[in-house]
């Protein structure tokens, strides 16, 4: 009966350690989500800034010939 009770603390303590270090693991998937939608929303505004440009610039040249 004892050596069940040690075996059973012990598994405890490795839960432990492992709900810990998955929680670690879940806040580091949210904040690389994060930053995975901002660098995407800067991405979209960068082409689309670049494609305004373009536009503008084809339109400006087509005007002149």
């Amino acid at each position: 009966m004892a050596q069940t009770e040690k075996t059973n603390t012990d598994l405890q303590g490795d839960l432990k350690v492992v709900t810990g270090k998955l929680k670690i693991t879940q806040g580091q998937l949210k904040k690389a989500r994060q930053e995975a939608v901002e660098a995407n929303q800067d991405t979209v505004q960068k082409v689309t800034a670049l494609d305004t440009s373009v536009h503008s610039e084809l339109a400006t040249k087509a005007a002149a010939d």
